[in-house]
Parts: C-alpha cells; sequence; structure tokens
C-alpha cells in the first residue's frame, strides 16, 4: 500500500475509531467526543490540507536582468509531470501549468526573442520527478526536469542540463496545510526556472 493512502487510512480510522470506542465505552460525554473530532479535524486541515492546483502566475522566474541575444526560441514539447489525484488528494506539477510558465519566464527574460511559429532554437522540457510531502508544518517540495536546447532546422543538439530544485514553505506561510503544498510546487518551479534561465544566458548565442 502506497505512504498516501497508508496515511488517509490512519486519518479516516481515526476519526471513525474515535466514535466506536467512545460510545461502547463511555469515557466521554457527546460534548468531549464532538471536541476531540474538531480538534481532529482541524489539525488535519493545518498538517495536511487540501490539494490545490499551482497556479502560473506563481511559478514564473522572478525577472531579473540577463544577457540577450538577436537569436529567437520557441518551446517543443513539454512532457512529464502529474495531475494531482483526487483519492489522494496532494498538489502536483502538471505539464501544462509548467508549460505556461517556462512560457512567461522565457518571454520575461528577453534572452532570445521568443517566437513559435519560426525560432532558431527550440526548448524542450522533461520533467522527470517531483516529490512532495503527505503532512507537515513546513513542507518541502522537489523537482528534477531534463532540458534540451537545440537548433530547430537542422535538430542540432545546442545544450542539454538536468536541473534540480527544492523550495521550502513554512507553517507560517498560511496555516492551510494544502496550501502550503501549493506554494511548496509554485516556488520549486520558480527556482528551478529561474537556474534554467541563469544558464541559457551564459551559453551567449
Amino acid at each position: 500500500i502506497s505512504n498516501e493512502l497508508s496515511v488517509n487510512w490512519l486519518l479516516w480510522h481515526l476519526l471513525t475509531g474515535l466514535s466506536s470506542k467512545t460510545s461502547s465505552k463511555n469515557k466521554f460525554s457527546r460534548v468531549k467526543k464532538s471536541r476531540v473530532k474538531y480538534f481532529l479535524l482541524t489539525s488535519i486541515i493545518l498538517i495536511v490540507g487540501c490539494a490545490y492546483t499551482p497556479t502560473i502566475n506563481n511559478m514564473v522566474a522572478p525577472y531579473k536582468s540577463y544577457n540577450e541575444s538577436d537569436k529567437s526560441i520557441k518551446i517543443g514539447q513539454i512532457s512529464g509531470g502529474e495531475e494531482i489525484n483526487p483519492l489522494i488528494g496532494v498538489s502536483k506539477i502538471d505539464a501544462t501549468g509548467f508549460y505556461g510558465a517556462l512560457e512567461l519566464s522565457l518571454k520575461m527574460s528577453r534572452i532570445f526573442i521568443y517566437n513559435m511559429k519560426e525560432a532558431d532554437y527550440t526548448l524542450k522540457a522533461l520533467i522527470v520527478s517531483q516529490k512532495q510531502p503527505m503532512m507537515g508544518l513546513n513542507m518541502t517540495s522537489s523537482l528534477t526536469v531534463n532540458y534540451v536546447l537545440f537548433e530547430t532546422d537542422s535538430r542540432r543538439e545546442i545544450w542539454s542540463k538536468s536541473i534540480t530544485s527544492n523550495y521550502t514553505a513554512k507553517f507560517g506561510d498560511t496555516l492551510d496545510g494544502g496550501k502550503r503544498i501549493q506554494f511548496a510546487n509554485e516556488g520549486v518551479v520558480r527556482e528551478n526556472l529561474g537556474i534554467l534561465l541563469e544558464s541559457l544566458s551564459s551559453l551567449g548565442l
């Protein structure tokens, strides 16, 4: 059984088991039982939370000044990524959202002239792995993406790199555990794309 399903199974039994045991032994009054359930539910929301989809604008790499080229670039295939599984309920980074963040990051950086119709170079990316915690106070996400830059016409590879990034959303950022995972996912993409832009700028093409 997966770790995610194990956690959900445990949380479910904490709630249902509490009701059956306390009713049979009459250890708690109805008021006390409701208070305990409320405390458990609140704790689960704070530590686990619901699943939120990362927003594209919050995944865009921070703007800074880069070396600008007169060459053009477009985005090729973006593969990998994961959709949110409603049964597990953990925020994930999908290929569509990553594409949007990458596109805006390239446009804002002005390292290359962005042109999806005719471009000197094509950049493709493969989301190799991503890891998010199921629960916790501080939530750390990790992301590994393989990038390849090649000449559009000749298909000759110019540059490739595997970039791994990490980002921690702290308990003080928000009390909602699901939101903290969302913030961690958005931050880890920003970090990854920031490293990408630094690398592309240093190529001097």
